[in-house]
């Protein structure tokens, strides 16, 4: 059944490691992006750096989803955090990412990446951790490992 609704969202928490983590990862992209980042006039290799921060940015929320997983506090306030350091990611990464068409509209896009698609990404993945159904295969709705081995 498709759910309609998404996890309440709380206040956010402050994290001496998630603030280090921030830092570090800002770093790393900056050197990251000055291998990958194309000419002002190459507008046809965007796709290159918005991919590259994409996958970048899921990284992060991998790791940020764990890491606010051990902390002692409420499951929303958890989300809240998380939400939270992906936006600081968007307007490190992302949004330098846009291609120039879309940087008029980078501040709709991060209202839908965050609080709507990250906000159920969040949820989704934590109720696979929780279920414990990364590996089961299941049929329907592309959830668990579709692949077969032979």
């Amino acid at each position: 059944m498709i759910e309609t609704t998404v996890n309440p969202i709380g206040e956010v928490q402050q994290d001496e490691t998630i603030k280090q983590y921030i830092q570090s990862r800002v770093v790393e992209w900056q050197n990251v992006k000055e291998t990958i980042q194309p000419k002002w006039w190459q507008f046809w290799k965007t796709g290159t750096v918005l991919c590259a921060a994409t996958k970048f940015c899921i990284e992060a929320l991998d790791y940020v989803i764990d890491h606010v997983d051990s902390i002692d506090i409420s499951n929303p306030d958890k989300k809240a955090t998380a939400l939270s350091v992906m936006s600081v990611f968007y307007d490190y990464i992302i949004r330098e990412a846009l291609p120039i068409w879309l940087k008029p509209f980078a501040k709709s896009i991060k209202q839908i990446l965050i609080y709507s698609v990250c906000s159920v990404i969040i949820d989704w993945i934590v109720k696979k951790y929780r279920d414990g159904s990364w590996n089961k295969s299941t049929t329907g709705g592309g959830d668990g490992d579709q692949t077969k081995t032979k």
